[in-house]
Formats: C-alpha cells, structure tokens, sequence
C-alpha cells in the first residue's frame, strides 16, 4: 500500500480508498464473521494487558449473551457493574420513553440517573 493508503501512518487503518486484493482465506473469514459474531469478537477483538501486552479477548458467557442480545434486539438496555468489557459516558445522550404516557425524553446518562435513582 502506498503512504496515501494508510490512515495515520498505521498499517493496519487502510483508507476508505485504499486498493488491495483479498486472499481467498480473508473472503472465507469475511463471509464467517458476518454468520458469528461471537467468532468476529474473538479474533478480531484486542485488549492491551500491562503483563502480557496486546491480547485477543476470551469473552465470558454473559458477554456472549450480551452481544448476541444487541445483535437481535435493535433497542436493548443493559444493566452491568462497572467493569464487565462495555463503557458508557455519564454524558452519554439517550432517549426514553415513558410507556404510560409516550412521551420521548432525551437525557444523558447521569440525568437519568440522578431523576430515577432512589435516594
């Protein structure tokens, strides 16, 4: 690839124009990632471990769950404790809507929590 085909001098971002030919091994890997998520995460997502440096991701159950959840469900609203491999900022801009009255709210994250928290 040419230096106008790489995205900030990384190798690995290729431009939205950059040009190259698949292998048949990246259509058939291609074709399998788009059939399993869970496959596509596991290989193709890393995480940088201070011990042993940068690292696919063996998800647990209930993050397999989670994905497959968000895959079939367009609208899905988890409930984790802090550090369970997702993030969301409190300024995070969601909308709500109320089932009795319909009506669509738009709040951030730490709005709604601080209208419905229980103090």
């Amino acid at each position: 690839m040419s230096k106008k085909e790489i995205y900030l001098n990384n190798p690995n971002l290729p431009t939205v124009n950059a040009a190259f030919e698949y292998t048949p091994h990246m259509v058939s890997e291609i074709t399998k990632c788009s059939e399993n998520l869970i496959h596509f995460a596991e290989t193709y997502f890393y995480i940088i471990s201070l011990d042993e440096g940068k690292q696919t991701i063996a998800l647990h159950l209930y993050q397999k769950r989670a994905l497959r959840m968000m895959r079939d469900n367009r609208f899905s609203l988890l409930l984790f404790s802090r550090q369970t491999g997702k993030c969301l900022k409190d300024n995070t801009l969601c909308k709500f809507r109320n089932k009795q009255t319909l009506e669509i709210e738009e709040l951030t994250m730490d709005e709604f929590y601080n209208k419905f928290s229980i103090k």
